[in-house]
């Protein structure tokens, strides 16, 4: 009986329907729905596997299956970010949430923090090392296909399973496993290792003695925006004063280096349920203040939220020699395409299904990445030339505006203040929240460098 109520009531919520009727639906009745469902039918939390993976499959497969009785259109379902957002962690959860790795990997990770682990030691749990750090194919190469082949003869899909219906409709979950579930119950972005800490290390250990040549600074200021939880600034400090116990080390360098996290103090109410833990004495401060308070050499932010671009504060900040961004890149969800990268995009292409392609009135490109836990990727705009847009475009106040390439030679904004772009090779060694098995190359170490000229005209 249940199973049959939660069957009718999910089949209403994934219907498709218009802007204004879904955002009625979204706000009054599926958040009870879904409530309903994980309570009352679903395996509680850690208490799933084999049993309830089936039960989600007897309750959502009969509403999405291509040939099923009343079916829902999977390109309904396609724009339905609430319905998707709460079946693909529905997913993930009931497959892996039960199993030895995920608890073997909270007793040694979380409970066990500030400890990080190698990548050795990720793989021998999660089976890590075999993902593709260096993919061939899109990201979205498999979704394109099986959308295709839905398109062609709905009714050749009929025999898909759950995971294959929703690839199709756009919830990455091929190819993940406990590492994606542990990384979503803790709200890990950037999975930190003791391999991307040492590399990271060592890439701004390079720059504070540049910073010291050129300045004669004795004192370096490593400033961290948007810190969270502080774990990143954390590590780097105790892989400085590692660094320091070395003979070597404090006869060669005259300076010492002050490492300072901020946030604004979001993740409180997390705090408060026990999902992450505060590791450094986190500064409460915007970015803007920040880097007005504590004068940085060197500024780091990991997961830049997207839509927003705070690059700009930091190259108009006088004392930064360099800004390292971590995280998703220019078409990626962290950030501003053009504001923080250096690159236009346009959205003409974003949904797979040919349905709805034709209307992305809806689309919206500054939806948070924390929006549902996941679903800020859900719109991957396609990137156009820099070189091509012209200045009218660039100074355009609506980042809602389909941008058509025209003749132009605009600058990125990073390079017109006097810095240059390098992509860092540590990249190949971070773990992220949403790489999987066929693609484990979404975030990325980025290092913004301000030219030789730029320090002459400050002096």
């Amino acid at each position: 009986m249940l199973q049959s109520t939660a069957r009718t009531l999910l089949r209403f919520c994934a219907r498709g329907r218009s802007e204004r009727a879904q955002f009625v639906v979204d706000s009054l009745v599926s958040p009870t729905v879904y409530k309903f469902v994980d309570m009352a039918v679903l395996p509680q939390r850690g208490r799933g596997g084999a049993s309830g993976l089936a039960t989600l499959e007897k309750i959502v497969l009969p509403v999405l299956q291509p040939g099923s009785r009343d079916a829902v259109d999977l390109h309904e379902v396609e724009t339905n970010i609430r319905f998707r957002s709460w079946v693909r962690n529905a997913y993930l959860e009931q497959r892996f949430g039960n199993s030895p790795a995920l608890r073997q990997a909270t007793q040694r990770f979380f409970h066990q923090l500030p400890a990080v682990p190698t990548l050795r030691e990720m793989d021998e749990i999660f089976g890590t090392g075999s993902w593709d750090r260096h993919p061939e194919e899109s990201e979205d190469a498999l979704q394109r296909k099986l959308v295709k082949a839905y398109e062609t003869d709905p009714q050749s899909c009929a025999h898909w399973d759950l995971e294959t219906i929703l690839e199709a409709i756009g919830c990455c979950v091929a190819g993940m496993n406990e590492f994606n579930v542990y990384c979503e119950r803790h709200f890990v972005y950037e999975f930190l290792t003791k391999d991307y800490i040492n590399a990271l290390w060592r890439h701004l250990q390079k720059r504070c003695d540049k910073v010291h040549a050129e300045t004669g600074k004795t004192e370096i200021t490593i400033l961290e925006l948007g810190a969270g939880t502080g774990q990143l600034t954390w590590l780097l400090e105790r892989a400085f004063n590692k660094s320091r116990m070395s003979k070597s080390a404090q006869k060669a360098r005259s300076y010492t280096c002050k490492f300072v996290a901020t946030d604004t103090g979001t993740w409180s109410t997390r705090h408060q349920r026990g999902a992450v833990q505060e590791l450094q004495n986190v500064e409460r401060a915007s970015y803007t203040s920040a880097l007005a308070s504590f004068s940085p050499d060197i500024v780091l932010c990991s997961w830049m939220p997207l839509g927003e671009d705070w690059t700009q504060a930091m190259r108009e900040t006088s004392s930064v020699q360099e800004y390292i961004l971590i995280g998703e890149t220019d078409d990626g969800c962290c950030g501003h395409p053009w504001k923080t990268w250096g690159v236009h995009v346009h959205r003409s292409n974003d949904p797979m299904f040919a349905k709805n392609r034709a209307n992305l009135a809806n689309a919206n490109p500054d939806r948070s990445v924390d929006l549902f836990h996941w679903l800020g990727r859900d719109r991957r705009p396609q990137i156009a030339s820099a070189a091509a847009v012209s200045n009218a475009d660039a100074d355009a106040d609506s980042d809602d505006d389909i941008l058509d390439p025209e003749p132009g030679t605009l600058q990125p904004p990073y390079e017109a203040d006097g810095f240059q772009r390098q992509n860092l090779s540590l990249s190949d060694l971070q773990l992220s929240r949403y790489d999987r098995a066929h693609y484990a190359a979404n975030s990325h170490t980025v290092s913004f460098t301000r030219q030789a000229h730029d320090l002459a005209k400050e002096a």
